[in-house]
């Protein structure tokens, strides 16, 4: 960094102002810091499934991190997903599940979670094409 002359013998050199900040006011960066997962608080729960079905898997993410899962009617709890959940803090393991599952799954409240269907259950657009029967006599092919 270079200064420029002073304007008056006697004062300090004069700073670019397109350089930025004095070296003193220049805000320090602290090393970024990678957040540990939050376990869960029961380690009595298995978190490991292969081929259980979703509503399993909430009710075991529930017991296993004091929290509790509203299940929307339009999902099938029976939906079977596999997936290794140990490990990871609550919000990777919604990730995990919804995805598997295709399922969203919003906060609602601290500790409570709605579960829905991702997509389905949305009225139609339009109405379905109908088709109209054909005479008899155009049905026959000799």
């Amino acid at each position: 960094m270079t200064a420029r002359p002073p304007l008056v013998a006697g004062l300090p050199a004069r700073r670019d102002p397109n350089m930025g900040p004095p070296p003193a006011m220049r805000p320090r960066t602290a090393a970024p810091s990678v957040p540990e997962p939050i376990p869960a608080r029961r380690l009595d729960v298995s978190l490991k499934f292969t081929a259980r079905p979703v509503g399993e898997v909430y009710t075991a993410l529930a017991a296993a991190h004091g929290v509790t899962f509203e299940i929307d009617p339009a999902v099938d709890p029976l939906t079977t997903v596999s997936a290794d959940l140990g490990g990871r803090n609550l919000k990777d393991a919604i990730a995990v599940v919804s995805r598997l599952a295709g399922h969203k799954v919003i906060r609602k409240d601290d500790g409570l979670y709605h579960v829905f269907p991702a997509s389905g259950g949305e009225p139609m657009a339009e109405k379905p094409v109908h088709e109209e029967p054909l005479p008899a006599a155009a049905q026959a092919h000799p």
